[in-house]
């Protein structure tokens, strides 16, 4: 979601196309994935809100795509990640400890 957050509806629209196209394929678990929270967002909230509007977004195509019976959808929330002021390069890219923030929640979410 992070570099997808400010593109509206059109998050909805990608979001269901892709998930069908890849249902297409395969029966295997489709994550998706919000966008991980910014550390300054005491200091930007203009930067937090787009990046909430876009969860919203993907958590609409994500209820959209439930009531359509796809299966195997799962959600990698904001606070799954949980990323820290120390997890991020400069504030915006995941470092080492960051990374492994993304690996721990992808497999708490994988054991559900």
């Amino acid at each position: 979601m992070p570099n997808s957050h400010a593109m509206g509806e059109e998050i909805v629209k990608r979001m269901t196309e892709g998930v069908h196209k890849l249902r297409e394929k395969s029966e295997a678990p489709i994550v998706l994935v919000e966008c991980c929270g910014s550390p300054d967002s005491v200091f930007r909230p203009d930067i937090t809100r787009g990046y909430r509007d876009g969860d919203a977004m993907l958590r609409k195509a994500y209820r959209q795509l439930l009531n359509e019976g796809v299966k195997g959808l799962f959600v990698v929330s904001r606070d799954d990640i949980g990323l820290t002021e120390d997890a991020m390069i400069e504030g915006a890219h995941p470092n080492d400890i960051g990374n492994r923030q993304y690996a721990d929640a992808f497999l708490k979410k994988m054991r559900e």
